[in-house]
């Protein structure tokens, strides 16, 4: 089943990387890999990553315009992250 998923970054960054609970599966698909990724629908940020995932959450870790993680208490409320992911 694949899901997705739109979330507002957190008030309060911490690293290394903020969960989104994917409530509409159980576990989250791996086969080479993780079956999940994120997109950020923003400028100021560059990258979004996937670095973690255990049953329906995944840890998206997000990076500056020059490639940095963006420092713990960064307010991210102001970002959108769409996660999505192929699980069961």
């Amino acid at each position: 089943m694949i899901v997705a998923k739109g979330v507002r970054g957190p008030a309060s960054y911490t690293q290394p990387g903020f969960n989104v609970q994917l409530g509409d599966v159980q576990k989250i698909q791996v086969s080479s890999g993780r079956m999940a990724g994120v997109f950020c629908a923003s400028t100021s940020m560059s990258r979004a990553y996937i670095i973690n995932t255990s049953s329906n959450v995944v840890t998206v870790q997000v990076l500056d315009g020059s490639g940095v993680q963006v420092t713990t208490g960064t307010d991210l409320s102001g970002q959108h992250f769409f996660v999505i992911a192929d699980g069961y």
